[in-house]
C-alpha cells in the first residue's frame, strides 16, 4: 500500500524563506505532501482558525525556528507558538527544529524588542523538550534532520496518511497541489515583498497591478468525474465573482466554489454540471482577503470598500 502524509510547516517567514524550502523539498523527497501556509501567514484572529483546520488535516508537525518569534496575537503569544501548542493538543506528533547559533544572526533575523526576545528564548527552550527535537545550524543540515526525523516518525509512530488506488493519478495531484501552494506563495511574495506606500490611492494601484497580471490555474471536475485543469486571470475572476457581490450585497462562503464553476462553464466548458477542487477555492478566496478585497462575516462573503474601488477601475477598463 503506498501511503503518504501531511506535513505542516511552521516557522516565522521572512528571516526562514530559504529554510523553509529546503525542509518542503525534504518533505517531496519522502513522497509526502507539504502543507505551509507561507502564502498568508497567519497574522490574525481569523487566518489562524482556518490553519488549524489544515493543521487537523495533517499527519505531522514539523517546527522550525530561529532567531525570531514572530507575529503575536492579542494575549500576547505567536501564531507560530499557538499553532505549535495546537498541533500538541490534537495529539499530531511534532517535530522541534531549532537553530543553535542564533548570536551571529543578521539584524534582520532577530527581534529588537527584549520581550519578545525572552519570548522566543522561552519558546525554543519549550521546543527543545520535546522527545523530538534536534538542533540545527546550516540549512542543508535541517534539510538532512528534517528528512532523516520524518523517515523515522513514519516507521516509530506511523499515522492515517493518504491511500489512493490510482497511484499515477495520486503522482499528478502531488504535483498540483505543490503547483498550487507555489503560485499561491508567489502572489503573496509579489504583493508583500513591494514596499508599503503611504496613500490609499498608491496601494489600490498597487493591488491592481498584481490582480492584472496574475494568471491562476484551477482545477476541476465535470460531469463524468475527469479532471480537468482551466487557466484563469485573476483580473477576470474578480470582475466575475465581484460583480456579483455587489450586486447580491454578498453571497454565503459555501456558494463561493459555485460562481467559479459558473464562470468556467460561461468561457471554457460545454455546460454541463462540474465541480471545483475544494484546495484551488480556498487559495482564491484567501488570495482575495490578503489583498482586501473581500471580507468574511458569520458564512457569508462581502466587498470591502477596497474591493469595489478595484472592481469599477477594473471594470471601466474593459
Amino acid at each position: 500500500m503506498d501511503k503518504r502524509y501531511q506535513v505542516f510547516i511552521s516557522s516565522t517567514f521572512a528571516d526562514l524563506e530559504d529554510e523553509r524550502k529546503e525542509v518542503m523539498e525534504a518533505i517531496i523527497n519522502l513522497n509526502c505532501f507539504p502543507a505551509g501556509m507561507e502564502m498568508f501567514p497567519a497574522a490574525d484572529i481569523e487566518q489562524f482558525e482556518y490553519i488549524k483546520t489544515i493543521i487537523d488535516q495533517s499527519d505531522y508537525y514539523v517546527l522550525v525556528i530561529a532567531g525570531r518569534y514572530g507575529s503575536v496575537s492579542d494575549d500576547g503569544i505567536s501564531y507560530t507558538e499557538k499553532e505549535y501548542e495546537y498541533a500538541k493538543e490534537k495529539g499530531i506528533p511534532v517535530l522541534a527544529f531549532v537553530k543553535k547559533d542564533i548570536d551571529n544572526l543578521l539584524v534582520k533575523q532577530t527581534d529588537n524588542n527584549p520581550e519578545l526576545k525572552q519570548k522566543l528564548l522561552d519558546f525554543r527552550e519549550k521546543a527543545m523538550k520535546n522527545r523530538l527535537a534536534k538542533y540545527w545550524n546550516e540549512k542543508m543540515e535541517l534539510k538532512y534532520n528534517v528528512h532523516d526525523s520524518l523517515s523515522k516518525s513514519f516507521q516509530l509512530s506511523p499515522r492515517v496518511g493518504w491511500v489512493k488506488g490510482d497511484i499515477e493519478n495520486n503522482e499528478k495531484l502531488l504535483q498540483q497541489l505543490n503547483q498550487s501552494r507555489q503560485e499561491c506563495d508567489d502572489l503573496k511574495k509579489e504583493l508583500t515583498a513591494r514596499k508599503k506606500l503611504n496613500s490609499e490611492d498608491a496601494n489600490l494601484e498597487e493591488v491592481l497591478t498584481l490582480i492584472k497580471n496574475k494568471s491562476t490555474f484551477i482545477r476541476y471536475y465535470d460531469h463524468i468525474d475527469n479532471e480537468r485543469n482551466v487557466k484563469l486571470m485573476v483580473k477576470s475572476i474578480f470582475i466575475f465573482i465581484g460583480q456579483i457581490l455587489d450586486l447580491k450585497n454578498g453571497i454565503l462562503k459555501s456558494s463561493f466554489s459555485d460562481y467559479i464553476a459558473t464562470l468556467i462553464k460561461k468561457h471554457y466548458s460545454d455546460g454541463l454540471f462540474l465541480s471545483i477542487s475544494t484546495d484551488d477555492t480556498y487559495r482564491i478566496l484567501v488570495l482575495f482577503q490578503e489583498l482586501r478585497l473581500i471580507e468574511s462575516s458569520n458564512n457569508s462573503i462581502y466587498l470591502t470598500t477596497q474591493g469595489k474601488k478595484v472592481l469599477f477601475k477594473l471594470v471601466l477598463e474593459n
